[in-house]
């Protein structure tokens, strides 16, 4: 049976630091017996001087993942002019395409598989053999609202372009493939679940000490994030404490007054190894997200991680919760988001079982199996 050799571009660097779709992805097509390697590249290095075209790091025997440095070779130095003249002739790319033909990958064995958007996909179509193009949308960054002009103009490009220049578009959400499916070969994957989530059912902590009831919200602090929500929440419930835990890039937290209420606290990095832990100590889990364009093209990774805890989860209607309806708490506004949360924290325990046993069936090894035979399909 033929192996395949994935070569997948995502366009942030960001490699085990928050346990995103790509990186989860790359990791189980490298444990799967149908793939031979996975090189996972993301983009360049803007500021790094190396005597390398590119860094890479290797994890276990088939996985590899490379980030292309500015220049062919540093351009500081002796020999200044044979440096420029590498320089010129040469580009990381072309060093990553060596790399790439030394592990085995070749036009008949390999598949390109991007998620947009980024100016250097462009390139890697041409210069980067492969028989097979898939482009994968996680969230659809046309309906963010603070994203520049030029990113906007280059977006609109790439989701015009890639989709039908693509043998397969994959994307995550209800929203993503009504917007796509116009294509052809497009399929709706949703987000999975990293086992290391799962737990065993256990008591809501608050039940067992008598300290207030742990609400917790992990993820990004953006636009999507109802901070409105979360400021009326802690005045109107101050007995509970909230813990909002995730990077704020753009301090919205502060800006909004919530660092000013005693019962809120922020953190601003959970490590991924230490999500689990994290949530395991939470009473009730919360996904505050605004009701957008934005929200509803996401597949939300912490639904299915809140999931596997077993823990109550209280949600505004957003993309992907309609579905286990019968598990989670859903708010039409405001006052019945508190008043879930109330209710949440006197639930009958057999419903922390009910969770982690549906969330032991949306793992990544489930969604990695269903890319595959979709990819399949076109190769069989």
């Amino acid at each position: 049976m033929k192996k395949y050799n994935i070569i997948l571009f995502w366009y942030m660097n960001d490699w085990g630091l928050y346990g995103r779709t790509y990186e989860n992805i790359a990791r189980g097509l490298a444990e799967h017996s149908d793939v031979n390697r996975v090189i996972c590249m993301l983009p360049p290095n803007k500021t790094a001087e190396s005597w390398r075209a590119f860094e890479h790091k290797k994890e276990g025997n088939k996985l590899f993942i490379i980030t292309p440095n500015p220049r062919f070779i540093n351009s500081t130095g002796g020999l200044y002019k044979a440096r420029q003249w590498l320089n010129h002739k040469f580009s990381p790319l072309s060093a990553i395409k060596a790399y790439c033909r030394l592990l085995g990958f070749k036009k008949s064995n390999t598949i390109l598989w991007v998620f947009p958007h980024h100016k250097i996909i462009d390139d890697l179509i041409v210069h980067i053999p492969h028989h097979r193009l898939i482009t994968q949308i996680v969230d659809n960054v046309l309906n963010k609202n603070d994203i520049s002009e030029s990113t906007r103009a280059l977006v609109t490009r790439q989701y015009e372009k890639l989709p039908r220049q693509a043998d397969i578009t994959i994307t995550s959400s209800q929203l993503n493939f009504t917007f796509f499916k116009n294509s052809s070969n497009c399929y709706l994957v949703e987000n999975g679940l990293d086992s290391a989530f799962i737990s065993q059912p256990t008591h809501l902590p608050c039940s067992d000490t008598p300290s207030k009831p742990r609400l917790g919200y992990l993820g990004f602090i953006s636009e999507r994030t109802d901070l409105v929500l979360l400021k009326k929440l802690a005045v109107e419930r101050p007995h509970y404490e909230i813990i909002i835990a995730g990077p704020d890039n753009d301090q919205l937290l502060a800006s909004h007054g919530l660092l000013d209420l005693p019962n809120i606290s922020a953190i601003d990095y959970v490590p991924y190894n230490q999500a689990p832990g994290f949530i395991q100590s939470l009473d009730v889990c919360l996904i505050p997200h605004i009701h957008s364009a934005f929200s509803q093209s996401m597949s939300p990774l912490k639904l299915f991680q809140y999931l596997a805890s077993g823990r109550p989860i209280v949600t505004t209607e957003v993309a992907g919760t309609e579905r286990w309806k019968n598990l989670i708490y859903i708010a039409d506004d405001y006052d019945d988001f508190m008043l879930k949360i109330d209710s949440a924290l006197t639930e009958d325990s057999k419903l922390s079982i009910q969770r982690i046993a549906a969330a032991k069936n949306e793992t990544w090894p489930h969604r990695i199996e269903k890319l595959l035979s979709i990819i399949a399909k076109y190769d069989a």
